[in-house]
C-alpha cells in the first residue's frame, strides 16, 4: 500500500496540469476513491499509483522527491556548503533558527528533524554539544519507527544518524542495505542518498564502535 502522505502531492501536481478527477482515475480506479486518497483519507496500491503518475505524465522518483519541499533541499544545500567551510557560525545560526521553531511547532516532526539535520553538522565541527538528551530520544524513536525507506525517511536518516547511538545506526543502516538489496535502486539521486547513509553509518561507527562497523562492511560486501 502506498500511504496517503503522497495523495496531496498527487493532487497538486494533477491540478497543475488542469487534469481532473475523472481522466486521471480513468481505468485505475474510481473517482472518489482518488479524491479520498488526494485528501489523506485512503490507501492505494503501489501499482495503482503507478499508473496514475502516468495519467499525469510524472515519473515516479520525481514524485517521490517532490514530496521532500524544495525549502529543505536549500537548508540542505546551505548547510553542506557551510559545513565544508567550517563556518560553524553560520551552522549555528541555523541550529538556533530551526531550535526556535521547532519549539513553536512540537508536534511538528519535520520541522524538528531540520533542526536535528542542523545539529548534527554543527556538532561535528564544535565541541558544542546543543543536542539534549530528551532531543536524542525524540530522533531515535521517529528513525527507529519507520516503517518504509521512502525519500525522505532515507534523507533524513542520512542526515541526523550521527546523533545516534552506535546500536540504532547500525539497525537502520541495516535496515537500508537490506531495502536496497531488494529494491534495485536504478535512478542515481536515489542510489546517491542510499550509498552516503550507509557509507556515513559505517565512517562513524569506525570510531565509535569499530565491531558493528565491521558487521555492516560484511554485510555492504554483499
Amino acid at each position: 500500500m502506498i500511504k496517503n502522505i503522497y495523495g496531496a502531492k498527487f493532487r497538486e501536481l494533477r491540478k497543475q496540469q488542469n487534469i481532473t478527477l475523472t481522466k486521471a482515475a480513468k481505468g485505475i480506479t474510481s473517482k472518489s476513491t482518488l479524491s479520498l486518497w488526494e485528501n489523506g483519507k485512503d490507501n492505494l496500491s503501489f501499482n495503482q499509483v503507478l499508473e496514475l503518475l502516468k495519467h499525469i505524465h510524472t515519473q515516479p522518483i520525481e514524485f517521490i522527491e517532490n514530496i521532500i519541499s524544495s525549502d529543505l533541499l536549500s537548508l540542505s544545500e546551505k548547510i553542506h556548503l557551510a559545513y565544508v567551510a567550517s563556518d560553524t557560525v553560520t551552522l549555528h545560526r541555523y541550529v538556533i533558527k530551526k531550535r526556535e521553531l521547532s519549539k513553536k511547532h512540537p508536534q511538528n516532526n519535520d520541522i524538528f528533524l531540520e533542526y536535528c539535520f542542523t545539529c548534527m553538522f554543527y556538532q561535528d565541527l564544535s565541541s558544542d554539544n546543543i543536542f539534549t538528551k530528551y532531543d536524542k530520544i525524540r530522533l531515535t524513536n521517529i528513525l527507529t519507527n519507520i516503517s518504509e525507506w521512502n525519500y525522505k525517511n532515507i534523507f533524513y536518516f542520512g542526515n541526523t544518524l550521527g546523533l545516534l547511538d552506535p546500536e540504532n545506526i547500525n539497525r537502520l543502516c541495516s535496515s537500508l542495505i537490506t531495502y536496497s538489496i531488494n529494491e534495485k535502486l536504478y535512478h542515481q539521486r536515489w542510489y546517491d542518498e542510499v550509498l552516503a547513509a550507509i557509507l556515513n553509518s559505517i565512517s562513524i561507527l569506525v570510531r565509535r564502535n569499530y565491531l558493528l562497523a565491521e558487521k555492516l562492511l560484511d554485510r555492504f560486501d554483499q
